[in-house]
């Protein structure tokens, strides 16, 4: 047995704090490289998310755009299109129907008759302002007026 002992003294025994706080920083390192690769997955998973939110905007848009399409194209497959088109394009109408057709015009002015000049017309027109204001409120008077003549 000595020489098992003499052999094992030879040798550089480790410390053993030495070791712990190698093994602890390698851990540490081992953390930091998973927290790091963890959060930039979750950052590619969130930006996945939102680019297939808006692919699926974009396939229920083409969706609605498709159903409407295929309602015009049963619309103009229809009789009920054929008919308008002839009646709106082509002046067409159907047997029975009433044709009516509206001619533009543009209205005349309407011309005042010239009026047929009497004598209290006449009579006013002569007179001063003051005298036809006083005729208008008391037409009785107006006869019994000096210089009236």
């Amino acid at each position: 047995m000595p020489t098992s002992k003499s052999l094992s003294t030879n040798l550089p025994t480790p410390s053993p704090t030495r070791n712990i706080r190698l093994a602890l920083v390698i851990l540490i390192v081992l953390c930091l490289i998973f927290i790091v690769s963890y959060t930039a997955r979750l950052a590619k998973r969130a930006q996945l998310g939102v680019e297939s939110h808006q692919w699926e905007e974009r396939i229920e848009q083409a969706t609605q755009k498709r159903l409407v399409l295929e309602a015009e194209r049963q619309y103009v497959d229809s009789d009920a299109y054929v008919q308008k088109e002839a009646r709106d394009e082509l002046g067409m109408a159907k047997a029975g129907d009433s044709i009516v057709i509206v001619i533009p015009s543009t209205p005349t002015p309407l011309i005042p008759s010239p009026e047929p000049q009497t004598e209290t017309t006449t009579k006013v027109a002569g007179q001063a302002n003051w005298q036809q204001w006083f005729e208008l409120f008391v037409p009785d008077a107006g006869a019994t007026q000096p210089g009236n003549d």
